[in-house]
C-alpha cells in the first residue's frame, strides 16, 4: 500500500513540471482576456505613454555622442553626457 502511494505521489510531482505551465498559461490567458474588457477604455491613454516611452528609448539609444573640446596647446577635455 505504502509503495502504490509512493508512486502515485511521484507521478503527480513528476508530471507537475510539465502540467503545471500549461495550467498558468491558461488562467493567466483567460484573466488577460478578462481584463482587456475593463481595459478598453484606457488603450488610447497606453498608446501614447507607449509612444512617448519608445521616444525617449530611441533618444536615449541614438543620442549624438558628447564632443570634447581641446585647447590649442592640445589638451583636451570630456564633453558633458
Amino acid at each position: 500500500m505504502k509503495t502504490a502511494l509512493g508512486v502515485i505521489g511521484s507521478a503527480v510531482a513528476t508530471s507537475a513540471c510539465c502540467i503545471g505551465p500549461v495550467v498558468f498559461s491558461l488562467v493567466g490567458a483567460g484573466a488577460l482576456g478578462a481584463s482587456a474588457v475593463k481595459l478598453e477604455a484606457y488603450r488610447p491613454w497606453f498608446l501614447g505613454l507607449t509612444l512617448v516611452l519608445l521616444s525617449v528609448a530611441f533618444f536615449s539609444a541614438y543620442r549624438p555622442a558628447a564632443s570634447a573640446s581641446c585647447a590649442a596647446d592640445g589638451t583636451c577635455t570630456p564633453g558633458s553626457i
